[in-house]
């Protein structure tokens, strides 16, 4: 019998992300989620907030007070949660982590943990992790109570890593803090893309996962500047130069059926941004901005299919909308129907990829599913073609035209 927990559901978050019920990360004003969709970010006064019960210093210092740290003041069922973890962790959730790099197992299974009780961040993060999983796969009435609980490590750790990266200096960061951030980054990327269908339930048609995917692209970024931090510092970690940079990847030939969509999407561009489309549409500029960004999207989309459709490097494809560029993203938070349309067939990639990962299995199909209902293309025959062939690809109905 599992001990109900002692973490309760925050009252803490920003008014726009209760309004349009979306989990806040708290971290604001303004907020993570407030952020990457541009939006004005208030917050109430909240009397007697509780504090946490760690703290960790953004310097790279790893001090603590002693009243912070001391077990006197844990719960009993918060340390049992926490021992609950972590043995979930290096018995079964690490492995989700894990791909045929050599010594990869060792690193997620015994140093990330081990460094994690140097970092509180990186601890909350394996926490917050480890009771996702929990609460997923479990049958009985508690499973809510764990994601909560993910819910909540994620919220701490993501707001520890925001503070970190905005105080980085990472040419004199020390190595573990370096390799902290960077393990921190990767389990912070894969939450914010798992944790949509579990943690939040379709309301009154304010459910969006094109949100959820704009905050993951705000970690994807962060993950970016840890990895590229200090020109070879990564190459000259033992603990992370055994992973292949984009351009080592080996390109496989794509499946014809595969290539006719993209050969779509390409036509579709030129139909709507390409030279002399502009008029009624959008200015002149704003045509040969999207017409780039989209085609600069579809072709490493396309080198997605090309590059990471083995077990082991299919994990990069995740990376695909920082690839896809600024201009994409904005085009995506402008809702341009192409670019949407576009994000849909990377919906495609997710579920056909998602064989064995359990924290991707349910986003590709929720992504189409939901982007369905945004994309107004006209009477456009192959733009509704291209809808038709996503949905099937995910095993949803076909949308009658």
């Amino acid at each position: 019998m599992v001990l109900r927990r002692s973490h309760k559901k925050s009252r803490l978050g920003c008014l726009t992300c209760k309004q349009r019920r979306v989990k806040c990360d708290e971290s604001g004003p303004p907020c993570g989620p407030c952020e990457a969709r541009g939006c004005e970010c208030e917050y109430v006064q909240a009397k007697g907030v509780p504090t946490q019960r760690r703290s960790e210093p953004v310097n790279g210092s790893n001090q603590t007070t002693p009243q912070q740290r001391s077990p006197a003041n844990w719960s009993h069922s918060e340390r049992l949660l926490e021992l609950e973890l972590m043995q979930q962790w290096t018995s079964k959730t690490f492995k989700s982590y894990c791909g045929t790099i050599e010594d990869e197992y060792h690193n997620w299974q015994v140093f990330f943990p081990k460094l994690a009780l140097k970092h509180d961040c990186l601890l909350d993060g394996l926490f917050a992790m480890s009771a996702l999983e929990i609460g997923a796969f479990s049958e009985h009435s508690d499973s809510q109570d764990y994601i909560d609980a993910a819910l909540e490590y994620q919220n701490r750790a993501s707001a520890k890593l925001r503070e970190a990266l905005s105080n980085a200096d990472f040419e004199t960061m020390p190595q573990d803090r370096h390799q902290a951030l960077w393990a921190l980054s990767s389990i912070l990327m894969v939450l914010a893309l798992a944790m949509p269908p579990y943690a939040v339930q379709p309301l009154s048609g304010k459910y969006s996962m094109l949100d959820h995917i704009l905050t993951y692209l705000e970690l994807l970024k962060g993950f970016a500047v840890i990895a590229m931090a200090k020109g070879n510092r990564i190459k000259d970690d033992p603990m992370l130069n055994k992973y292949k940079e984009w351009d080592e990847l080996e390109s496989l030939p794509v499946r014809p059926e595969i290539q006719t969509a993209f050969d779509r999407l390409k036509a579709l561009n030129e139909e709507t941004y390409g030279e002399g489309r502009a008029s009624g549409l959008c200015s002149e500029l704003v045509a040969m901005t999207n017409h780039a960004a989209c085609r600069r999207a579809i072709f490493f989309l396309e080198q997605c299919h090309a590059k990471c459709s083995e077990s082991h490097t299919r994990a990069y494809g995740l990376a695909w909308p920082v690839m896809a560029g600024e201009d994409f993203i904005a085009a995506m938070k402008a809702k341009e129907p192409l670019a949407l349309l576009i994000l849909m067939h990377w919906g495609v990639f997710i579920e056909k990829q998602s064989y064995g990962i359990w924290y991707v299995e349910r986003v590709g199909k929720h992504l189409v599913e939901d982007l369905s209902n945004e994309i107004s293309l006209l009477d456009n025959v192959k733009a509704r073609d291209a809808i038709s062939w996503v949905r099937q690809q995910v095993e949803l109905d076909v949308v009658a035209s």
